[in-house]
């Protein structure tokens, strides 16, 4: 099945509790996606918190922020630090927005 029937970008927002799998069913999804239907797909990260991911991000909010960063700076701790650092993202929503938004994909899967 070819995907470019869709005619416009689809995105796929992962959502979910911290420790629920978000990021390995991201990785998982994007791959099913490419190997099954041959689309054109590719993952976002926007969790600043994430230490690593075993995917590779076409977009990283960590390029914005990171959670470690603040915590540090700021002399936050994790949960303050996380509030923080989606604050920064909203505040840069746009150019988030604008980025994901020139991408040249069938699927993007938005890892939270």
């Amino acid at each position: 099945m070819d995907s470019s029937y869709l005619g416009e970008m689809q995105g796929i927002f992962i959502t979910g509790i911290a420790g629920s799998g978000k990021t390995t069913l991201t990785k998982n999804y994007v791959e099913w996606l490419r190997n099954r239907f041959n689309a054109r797909a590719c993952a976002v990260n926007l969790d600043p918190g994430v230490m690593e991911l075993p995917y590779r991000a076409i977009f990283d909010a960590r390029e914005i922020v990171r959670v470690n960063d603040l915590m540090v700076s700021e002399g936050l701790g994790p949960n303050g630090a996380l509030i923080r650092a989606t604050e920064i993202l909203a505040e840069r929503v746009d150019e988030v927005v604008e980025r994901i938004s020139s991408l040249n994909y069938d699927y993007v899967v938005i890892d939270t």
